[in-house]
């Protein structure tokens, strides 16, 4: 699994643009079986959901939520 992580900033919407870019980035591999994922706190989540599903689902990206005690939810 490739994943890029951002933490709690001022600036989510950013910081998560960024993230998708860096990822975009990494999506180097011609195997099937590598998985993307862009990580975030509970606090970035709805920026980090104003991509569409439709096109994570086309880069099979998924965004993972870190809450504050630690649980980790995938979206």
């Amino acid at each position: 699994m490739i994943r890029e992580a951002k933490g709690t900033t001022s600036a989510p919407g950013l910081d998560c643009d960024t993230a998708y870019g860096q990822l975009l980035r990494r999506m180097t591999s011609p195997d099937a079986g590598v998985q993307y994922a862009v990580v975030v706190p509970s606090s970035a989540l709805k920026a980090a959901l104003r991509v569409p599903r439709r096109v994570r689902d086309l880069l099979q990206v998924t965004v993972y939520e870190v809450c504050d005690d630690f649980t980790v939810i995938p979206h």
